[in-house]
């Protein structure tokens, strides 16, 4: 075949012709001219343009062009060494000959009923060797899955066996010219040519083959169970082979005589004539075919022939490929998946389910066209990414082709399907019977109903409440450009400085102008100094200091001050004091009792003095009303209404004018006399009854002496607190009050400095909190600690008032925000898969309406043809089917025999093809435009790790780990997920434990290992069983590292299931999650509550360990050993007959074996219940929650985790819950706030922690800062919700099975060291002699409580014994061992369970 000129060469050979089909390849129907449909988006492979990069040069030309050539030879010749794993003969050891069935069996089976095996075979002979060939043909059929992904067993009605030639195989050219053979390689030094090179060298000339393929194929089912033998059930389908199809068209035969064949063998009432017309033209038209009529169950068709024929088909395509390209250069991609940390809005969200932001990252690359590798180390969920892609991509009118390496990738994916109501957009092809009839329905999908209203306003409501916490959240741990904070952090350093020894409680706040000036921390220290400085003075003054208060500034002042105030108190006072005493003496005036009292008597005295001047003395002796009225002008008598007669006036006036001293002229009279009356009236207050204004002497020593003592006093009373009261205050208290001042002069030494310090403390505005301080009497060591906290929540108080962000969660409101924002967006998720389906069908509904005629023409022939139309339909409809269903799960055989041989889906993805070579998917790379390939990027799988090279590659959040935290940190260590991290789980969860038994055996001679030792296939029964009986709920599962293992425990159990009716749960195939055990090969995607992992390898008889492992030691063996570690949820069991320092390790060499090695030393070394480190410094938040919930009696500790764990922020328990602790508290720490996802914080970080056995309450800071106790009490109630769940646990343990009632346990006594045997009462009903399986569960109970009545102390081995006795078994063995044990054990641990 000629490359095409990107690869075109010269060379001195023709390029190689391409290979004839194989006999197995499917026949090649006329495809559909309108298949592929021609999109805009198509890719343009430029033939000269490879991987985004530009070929320009020949060379590289070249290197391309001779690198493909080389692998696609490689490729072809791995597969073609392969074609001849399946014999139909029925002397193969995994081909069942089914031509002698019982007749009994025969008619249910082909009726269609489930047949056990015994129904079939009633000899012991047939039968014996029936089981063994059905094991070994399941064995293989499982091999065959693992390395193919899929291998269907059929029942083959006869055989065709004719002969074919085959063209001769051409050498590809060398590149360097011609090819050179040396013909003498091959020979020895005799001359002989040995047996080994002659089975190497290949024949140059045609060949002449003999193909065997089935006549008619019909699809079985079988169920295998590890209580009973296989049942076999058979299918409705019945189809034609292929090959022998093929075969009959390119030897002539008619085509209507084909399809009339095919057409017969689809019916099931024709199928007799169908085989009749076949053998007649097979006879007619195949070379030399000799007809079988041998009934045989077995595998029909080689896979690795179908793939052959299929890369054959496809190598003008591989050619083309850049992809290939790339692949085989190992070109590394330059390609980078953009990353967005932020939760998409509901309206732009793609896929379904609910994904984290890094997953969601991938689902719109590949939405976007960009191929991508997706890196499924563990803890990580691909097929949830997996799902969501093809969900997208078929919403988006692409179709998804699902190519799987593994029957359980297979199981999971379409399981994920499932679970987000997307099923209906599946077509799956590992149920090949049941595609027909599901493409038809396909068509007939009805739209689902959506409240498309509601929706909208609840995406509505979701992006405005994300938007508001997201707000609220950046508001809270931002750092404010104007304070230089975050109210995070004020929050906490508040609350960690009043958990401080006699930390502040200060109420102060101080006003915005003050916070701003003590924004600068030197300004806030410089504050804190002058408020210490002052409360230290403060404090060092006198108790009863008179001058406190005062506002003397210096001492210059104080000194004359105090010089003043000593004048006062032993001079003036006292002398004014006399003066008073005498004036009252001499003028009949009252004594004064105050300055202003003294000061208004001599102001008087003053004004009276005044007045005698001008009148004479008698002035004063009678009323001067009437003359005032005299003497006054018209207008003020009519003013005041006074009337008098014009003679009274003269009268009056004269009599005025004659009390004028002589020599006085007054020039108004009126005013002298009115002035005259108003002190005859003042005299009147002042003085005592019957005294008269008189004049004392010495009336200016008086004015002189009360001015000096005013002067005096007014300077005092400027620096005094209370000056103003000096002058009405008592001249005796006066006196006292100056004597005072005078005295304590010691305080006034510090009363400037102390007066200049308030000053200042004013003037910065903290006078307030200088008073609240001194009012509680705080220590000067604590002014800082006081100002700093006023200062913070000042601070935050104003960051909340002006920021409405904070307002709006402040409390519990963040709270309920977050739990508000959770619910709308599962309900969002939750609303996804709706429409997804609706986009889906209405791309159905416009593709079957604009190809009506056509979409009526292959239901049509669907549902005449089914299974054996497939293809043809495929091929001539694909566009219809495709829309009908447009997810297909396939695996890379199904892809070979039913898409052809071009680009027929936008996306196809890869899935559990770790241990799958490259050359079995490169057809079915080539079949997608988009490709999407999911396994470890560190796997040594060869398509794994070249596909890892050259795409892009996508690392996935581990939140979906289920490790325990020793396991995580193990898988970490070792480079198989260095970023996966967990939490510490709940110490309720049962810890990992190692068992190591001494399992000794002879080596194998056909593997040379000791497999599946006895002592570790009775280890394992024993973990099985206890873990049946102990917790019956729960799912278990039994990992062995190699196949031999795995099939003598899987026979052990099921022999120990038949004995006892309480091992039901081991034999039932319909429960969700069934038992199963499997090697490790085949653990791939398996989970279980509970695994037992059995390494399965045990010494030699003389106590030597072989260091060979088998499988262990290859690529598969490691990635099955790593598949194990992750298939427990909850507990995981390590059973082994070796330790790890019984291998030498210097000996290893393979990486599982070391791996394993380095396993059983990580677990030898854990302890039973590790304990949890150190607590870490936790914010001041979660120290008072700490500090709450233990003074309510409860247990709690802040910063919990384990070595190698992340760190939960908060536990808290009870001593009454198993572990104590069981609750974990979240907040929005630095790291939650970091997180820019609200979905994976407050969605995933929680459930990851649910997941690991705790109780989760989420708090919030602002919560936990304004309502503590309300947090305290939501934790408290979750513990006691637990421990109430614990108490009840306990409860029923001890009475799931009620004693006899003649069993009176009042009677012992448990505070005796050696009870005495009390009498047992009447024995129970239970029949000795019988099969142990005979005996109920409750009939064990109650013999066992009836051995233990009496009281007597026993070991368990001798309840056992007696047990044994009791019911009379002489039958002794493992299994009836296991069973006899966990009954005694059941039983006495309910009667020592403590009572709570």
């Amino acid at each position: 075949m000629s490359p095409i000129s990107f690869f075109r060469k010269k060379h001195t050979q023709e390029p190689a012709e391409q290979s004839a089909p194989s006999p197995q390849s499917p026949p090649e129907p006329e495809v559909d001219v309108r298949e592929p449909v021609t999109r805009d988006d198509e890719p343009n492979w430029d033939i000269n343009h490879v991987n985004g990069v530009t070929v320009t040069t020949g060379e590289e030309a070249e290197a391309a062009y001779a690198a493909i050539t080389e692998a696609f030879a490689s490729w072809r010749s791995s597969l073609a060494e392969q074609t001849g794993d399946i014999i139909l003969s029925a002397s193969e050891p995994d081909v069942v000959d089914l031509s002698h069935i019982h007749p009994t069996g025969a008619a249910g089976f082909y009726a269609g009923s489930p047949t056990p095996l015994t129904s079939l075979f009633r000899e012991a002979d047939a039968l014996s060797t029936a089981r063994t060939k059905i094991n070994a043909l399941l064995a293989k059929q499982r091999g065959l899955e693992e390395a193919y992904g899929s291998a269907p067993i059929s029942l083959i009605h006869g055989t065709l066996t004719w002969s074919e030639i085959r063209p001769g195989q051409k050498h590809s050219p060398d590149i360097d010219g011609d090819i050179e053979v040396e013909l003498g390689a091959a020979f020895d030094e005799t001359g002989q040519i040995s047996l080994e090179e002659l089975e190497r060298v290949e024949p140059t000339g045609p060949q002449i083959i003999e193909v065997v393929e089935p006549a008619l194929r019909r699809s079985v089912h079988i169920a295998t169970s590890t209580a009973s033998d296989p049942v076999l059930t058979l299918g409705d389908e019945t189809d034609i082979s292929s090959a022998v199809l093929g075969g009959l068209r390119r030897y002539g035969a008619p085509t209507e005589a084909v399809e009339e064949v095919r057409s017969l063998a689809h019916n099931p009432q024709t199928q007799d004539a169908a085989l009749s017309r076949l053998r007649e033209l097979a006879r007619v038209y195949l070379p030399g075919c000799v007809y079988e009529g041998s009934t045989l169950l077995a595998l029909a068709s080689s896979p690795s022939a179908i793939l052959h024929d299929d890369l054959v088909t496809m190598e003008p395509q591989v050619r083309a490929s850049s992809l290939i390209a790339d692949l085989v250069l190992h070109r590394p991609s330059e390609d980078e998946i953009p990353t967005n940390p932020l939760d998409r809005s509901p309206q732009a969200e793609r896929g379904a389910g609910q994904l984290d932001v890094a997953e969601l990252d991938i689902v719109d690359a590949v939405a976007g066209g960009t191929s991508v590798f997706i890196d499924a180390t563990p803890g990580t969920d691909p097929r949830r990414v997996l799902a969501s892609i093809a969900a997208d991509n078929a919403a988006s009118q692409k179709p998804v082709l699902y190519v799987y390496g593994s029957a359980s990738a297979q199981r999971s994916f379409t399981a994920q399907l499932e679970r987000l109501g997307l099923g209906e957009a599946l077509a799956d092809f590992s149920k090949l019977s049941e595609v027909p009839l599901r493409l038809r329905t396909g068509m007939r999908l009805k739209s689902p109903v959506i409240d498309g209203e509601a929706v909208t306003e609840r995406n509505a409501q979701l992006e405005a409440d994300r938007e508001q916490l997201t707000a609220f959240m950046t508001a809270l741990h931002e750092t404010s450009p104007k304070w230089g904070v975050s109210a995070y952090q004020l929050l906490t350093r508040i609350v960690d400085m009043s958990l401080e020894e006699g930390g502040s409680v200060t109420k102060i706040r101080l006003h915005e102008t003050v916070v701003g000036a003590l924004s600068d921390e030197s300004a806030r220290h410089e504050a804190a100094a002058k408020l210490d400085e002052a409360l230290r003075l403060d404090q060092r003054a006198s108790e009863a200091d008179p001058w406190a208060g005062s506002t003397i500034t210096s001492t210059e002042k104080a000194a004359a001050i105090h010089d003043r105030v000593t004048h006062l108190a032993d001079i003036s006072v006292p002398a004014l004091m006399d003066q008073v005493q005498r004036v009252a003496a001499e003028t009949g005036l009252r004594k004064a009792d105050s300055l202003e009292t003294w000061a208004s008597q001599l102001d008087l005295l003053t004004d009276v003095a005044e007045t005698l001047d001008t009148f004479r003395p008698h002035i004063y002796e009678r009323s001067v009303a009437d003359m005032i009225i005299a003497t006054a002008s018209k207008e003020w008598r009519g003013k005041h209404g006074s009337t008098m007669s014009m003679s009274e006036r003269r009268r009056l006036k004269k009599e005025a004018r004659d009390m004028v001293r002589p020599g006085q002229d007054v020039s108004d009279l009126h005013a002298a006399l009115s002035q005259v009356q108003r002190e005859r009236e003042t005299w009147r207050l002042h003085a005592e009854p019957g005294s008269w204004p008189t004049i004392p002497e010495g009336m200016g020593a008086l004015r002189s002496t009360m001015s000096d003592v005013q002067a005096e006093v007014a300077e005092l009373a400027e620096v005094l607190p209370d000056g103003s009261e000096l002058s009405a205050m008592s001249l005796l208290d006066l006196r006292k009050r100056c004597q005072a001042l005078a005295r304590e002069s010691g305080d006034l030494a510090d009363l400037p400095k102390r007066n200049t310090l308030r000053a200042e403390i004013e003037e910065l505005g903290l006078t307030e909190i200088f008073a609240d301080m001194s009012a509680r009497a705080v220590s000067p060591d604590r002014a800082s600690s006081e100002l700093h906290a006023a200062y913070l929540a000042s601070v935050f108080e104003l960051m909340f008032s002006s920021t409405p962000e904070l307002v709006a969660g402040a409390g519990s409101q963040a709270g309920d925000l977050i739990a508000r924002v959770v619910r709308e967006d599962r309900e969002h998720v939750e609303s996804m898969p709706g429409y997804i389906s609706r986009a889906i069908i209405a791309t159905m509904r416009a593709t079957i309406t604009k190809n009506k005629d056509q979409t009526l023409e292959a239901d049509r022939f669907l549902e005449e043809h089914g299974v054996a139309g497939l293809r043809e339909a495929i091929a001539r409809w694909g566009t219809i089917l495709q829309a009908a269903r447009p997810i297909w799960a396939m695996s890379a055989v199904a892809v070979a025999q039913y898409i052809p041989p071009m680009e027929w889906s936008d996306v196809v993805i890869l899935d559990g093809i770790d241990s799958i070579e490259l050359a079995q998917l490169v057809p079915s790379l080539l079949r997608g435009r988009t490709i999407v390939v999911s396994g470890r990027a560190q796997s040594r799988g060869e398509a794994v790790s070249a596909l890892a090279t050259s795409l892009p590659v996508a690392s996935l959040p581990t939140h979906s780990s289920r490790h325990d935290e020793m396991t995580a940190r193990f898988l970490a260590d070792n480079g198989f997920s260095t970023g996966l991290a967990v939490f510490p789980t709940a110490p309720s969860r049962p810890a990992p434990r190692l068992i190591v038994v001494d399992g000794t055996g002879v080596p194998s001679p056909r593997s040379g290992l000791v497999e599946g030792p006895e002592k570790e296939v009775e280890a394992v029964v024993e973990a099985v069983v206890d873990l049946a009986l102990s917790r019956p709920a729960e799912s278990i599962g039994v990992i062995a590292l190699n196949a031999v293992h795995a099939e003598r425990v899987r026979a052990a159990i099921r022999s120990v299931a038949r004995t006892s009716s309480a091992l039901g749960a081991l034999t039932d195939p319909t429960v969700r999650e069934p038992f199963t055990v499997v090697d490790a090969t085949s653990s791939w995607g398996l989970r279980r509550d509970h695994i037992i992992l059995t390494v399965g390898l045990g010494k030699t008889v003389h106590g030597r360990v072989l260091h060979s492992f088998g499988s262990l030691s290859t690529e598969a063996g490691v990635d099955g050993l790593v598949s194990a570690l992750e298939s427990p949820r909850k507990s995981l069991t390590v059973v082994s007959s070796f330790e790890a320092a019984d291998i030498d390790r210097d000996r290893l060499g393979a990486p599982g074996s070391i791996l394993l090695v380095d396993l059983l030393d990580a677990y030898r070394k854990q302890a039973p219940h590790e304990k949890p480190d150190e607590p870490e410094n936790s914010n001041a938040l979660l120290t008072d929650l700490v500090n709450r919930i233990r003074e309510r009696g409860y247990l709690a500790q802040a910063g919990y985790r384990r070595r190698g764990s992340l760190s939960i922020p908060l536990v808290a328990g009870h001593p009454d819950i198993p572990g104590q602790w069981a609750v974990a508290v979240t907040i929005d720490d630095d790291v939650y706030a970091a997180e820019k996802s609200l979905r994976r914080r407050d969605q995933f970080w929680p459930a990851m922690l649910t997941g690991r056995g705790w109780r989760v309450v989420p708090t919030v800071t602002t919560s936990v800062f304004f309502e503590p106790q309300t947090e305290v009490e939501r934790i408290i109630a979750a513990v006691d919700a637990v421990r109430d769940e614990a108490r009840l646990a306990a409860s029923r343990a001890r009475t799931a099975k009620s004693l006899p009632a003649h069993l009176d346990i009042s009677s012992i006594d448990d505070d005796l060291d050696e009870p005495s045997r009390i009498s047992r009462g009447p024995r129970p009903k239970v029949s000795p002699g019988m099969p142990l399986a005979a005996y109920s569960d409750d009939q064990l109970d109650e013999l066992v409580a009836w051995i233990l009545s009496d009281g007597a102390r026993r070991t368990e081995d001798d309840i056992v014994e007696e047990l044994r006795s009791e019911l009379d078994l002489r039958r002794r063995g493992i299994q009836v061992d296991v069973v006899l044990r966990n009954v005694v054990r059941r039983q006495t641990a309910a009667e020592d369970e403590p009572e709570l």
